[in-house]
């Protein structure tokens, strides 16, 4: 590259903020004859870029043609989206023409020797002026700017798919003839073309968390699954906890020669001799038992950060539920609210107060082979939703 082109010391860092919070970008700096022409000579390095992104290819490019795409100019306080044109310039002397570039609306925005920073977000591209930029926070900023606009994007998508499914009415279930708690969920994330996954991050386009949930029940809400860490435990793993603390499995037809331990963990000790305390100085969720004292611990850090990826926001579903004619369990979704945040500081208060529980949900046979679970996590009561989730946002479906 060009050391026209390259970042000073202050450029540089305030690249690597946007390269750790949106993605690697490319950088031109602009001269007194890209303004002067109105044409912008497409430098190694950026065609380079956008090719590797998809976006143009300029051995494609003939003499005085030119495709055009879209791009968003990230300025001071707002997104401009405009059109960026890519051309070569006309043959002469039997040689391939200049390949260049120009984006229509970048003047009065951009002075000479000003940097421009080219990246992809969510597949578009982006161009934004680094050397306007005189902060870490002028940069955060702008990045806030991206995701707010991306998520309403993702948001209003799902809002539409949840409403076209609504009007279909019943829909089969993933599993018809069997009930799974997680089918509610499964069948709706199906319905709306959604690939089956196990992600620790949100559900939809890793923006949105699906929750589902049947209108007639009274259980809670699960909120995110996560074992306790081994670094901090007494007992070290799930199928441990078992084996020591398990009952004979209720169901002994289908899982002969298991223990299980499906139980709800709560402040105040359960049946069991099972309780939750918060541990405030040094940071920690522990499980006691009555008699054998700490059984197990979570770190305040790895929950809050399990809670903010798991839900930055959450779409839940109140869930209809019926057999057909065919004796085929289906479901409909009745009605839809959206929160936008969580507060992990309302998260442990809730579990001091008794309103957050843990249920563990597992089994394993007495020789320690076998082991399965159903999701060992934390969940709270749809009353306390708001607390941690904020004020719920109703989806109108008229």
């Amino acid at each position: 590259m060009n050391k026209i082109h390259k970042p000073n010391e202050k450029e540089f860092d305030l690249i690597k903020l946007i390269e750790t919070k949106v993605s690697k970008g490319v950088t031109m700096r602009i001269t007194p004859n890209m303004l002067l022409k109105h044409h912008i000579d497409a430098i190694k390095e950026l065609r380079s870029f956008l090719n590797q992104n998809g976006l143009v290819d300029f051995s494609l490019i003939t003499d005085g043609n030119k495709k055009i795409n879209k791009i968003t100019i990230v300025d001071k306080t707002m997104l401009i989206e405009t059109i960026i044109s890519f051309n070569r310039s006309s043959n002469r002397e039997n040689k391939i023409g200049d390949a260049r570039f120009w984006i229509p609306k970048i003047k009065g925005r951009y002075s000479i020797n000003d940097l421009m920073v080219f990246f992809f977000f969510e597949k578009e591209l982006f161009v934004l002026n680094i050397s306007a930029t005189s902060t870490e926070q002028d940069i955060t900023q702008k990045i806030d700017l991206l995701q707010t606009k991306s998520f309403s994007a993702i948001k209003k998508e799902l809002i539409d798919k949840f409403k076209e499914i609504r009007k279909k009415g019943f829909i089969k279930s993933i599993s018809p003839k069997s009930r799974y708690d997680k089918d509610a969920g499964e069948t709706f994330e199906n319905a709306i073309g959604m690939p089956s996954n196990s992600s620790k991050k949100a559900d939809f386009k890793e923006q949105i968390e699906i929750k589902s949930k049947s209108e007639k029940t009274s259980s809670k809400d699960s909120c995110f699954n996560r074992i306790p860490d081994e670094d901090i435990s007494p007992i070290k793993t799930t199928k441990q906890l078992v084996l020591k603390y398990g009952y004979p499995d209720n169901n002994s037809t289908k899982y002969p020669g298991y223990l299980a331990l499906f139980i709800e963990v709560g402040k105040k000790a359960n049946n069991r001799g099972f309780y939750l305390e918060i541990d405030e100085v040094n940071e920690y969720v522990v499980m006691k038992h009555k008699q054998d004292g700490v059984i197990c611990r979570w770190h305040f850090k790895v929950l809050k950060s399990r809670l903010e990826t798991k839900h930055p926001a959450t779409l839940w579903l109140t869930v209809k539920e019926k057999f057909d004619e065919d004796g085929d369990i289906c479901f409909s979704y009745s009605s839809a609210q959206i929160t936008i945040k969580s507060d992990f500081a309302a998260f442990i208060q809730l579990i001091s107060e008794g309103k957050v529980v843990y249920n563990w949900r597992a089994r394993v046979r007495v020789d320690g082979t076998g082991y399965d679970d159903h999701g060992n996590g934390f969940r709270l009561g749809k009353k306390d939703r708001k607390q941690i989730f904020g004020i719920a946002e109703e989806i109108l479906y008229q």
